[in-house]
């Protein structure tokens, strides 16, 4: 990357104003869908588990995106004050930082929803698939975390060090591991989606109420579809002169995507505690929850 092709602020269009909405839509969503589920699970079913303390700290990093996302889109917001190399070289260290914590929540929220789904698979064979699955997108996730925070040494000396080529190839590493990690994300979503299937078509209810039972399994693979989504835009992570604009898009794909699979788990979660007798053994009336019919296992 030539000095030449040092980013500017410029002709970002409406880019800023919508990073700065995503940011601020999905913490006010993510937060009120994860004090909803520890309401229910906490207080109503007394059966807060590892799944949900996981939880914890994957909205903990996701609400830290929502702050650098806010922090860039405003200052992108403001192109006469921000556009000058010290400012510049501020902002890419936040999407440097940004696009690490985004590898962070991915991972903690994939370790969530595996750990939920073990709860209600009893199959060994697929029961060894999501621990397989958590081992894999958790190992190769802290090492994306790695390669994207630290690519380049010090976070806040990128812009110098990209520019003066002593970093990590973007174009050679970089983005053939974020395509990577996207596909896993993608993988593992629907792998934990589909799953369950054959549990659900065991149960002794009636055939709406498994069909209603798919879709909030698939709920769970929400976050899938932004990511397949994302896969457009990894390739604008290379270094260029509209590098903002260019990885706009990626941004506000990148923050969407946990935060769709953070909100879309409570209803997941519920009806599947009415799978576990442990917990219904907590509610005088199961279907308070709308859990239909019986659930007793075909013989």
């Amino acid at each position: 990357m030539a000095s030449s092709a040092v980013p500017t602020l410029y002709g970002l269009g409406r880019i800023p104003e919508e990073l700065y909405i995503v940011a601020i839509t999905f913490l006010t969503m993510t937060w009120t869908s994860v004090f909803a589920r520890a309401y229910v699970r906490g207080y109503m079913l007394r059966s807060f588990g590892w799944d949900d303390w996981t939880l914890i700290p994957a909205q903990i990093c996701y609400t830290a995106q929502c702050a650098y996302l806010i922090s860039m889109a405003r200052m992108e917001m403001d192109p006469a004050k921000y556009n000058n190399i010290k400012s510049i070289s501020q902002l890419v260290t936040k999407l440097v930082v940004f696009s690490g914590i985004y590898a962070l929540t991915c991972v903690l929220l994939k370790i969530s929803l595996g750990l939920f789904f073990l709860r209600i698979i009893t199959e060994k064979w697929q029961r060894n698939i999501i621990h397989a699955g958590i081992t894999i997108n958790t190992l190769y996730g802290i090492t994306y975390f790695g390669l994207c925070t630290f690519g380049c040494g010090d976070p806040s000396k990128y812009l110098l060090r990209i520019t003066l080529d002593q970093c990590i190839s973007v174009k050679n590493v970089v983005i053939p591991a974020s395509y990577v990690f996207t596909a896993l994300n993608a993988v593992m979503d629907w792998t934990m989606a589909l799953l369950p299937i054959s549990t659900i078509w065991h149960l002794n209810m009636p055939k709406m109420t498994k069909f209603w039972a798919y879709l909030l399994m698939l709920l769970g693979a929400a976050g899938s579809i932004v990511s397949l989504i994302r896969f457009a835009f990894v390739k604008s992570l290379e270094p260029d002169v509209m590098f903002f604009k260019n990885t706009g898009k990626l941004a506000i794909y990148s923050h969407i995507e946990p935060g769709l699979g953070i909100v879309a788990e409570p209803p997941v979660m519920i009806w599947g505690l009415g799978m576990d007798y442990r917990f219904l053994s907590h509610l005088p009336y199961p279907d308070q929850l709308g859990i239909l019919g019986t659930l007793e296992i075909r013989t």
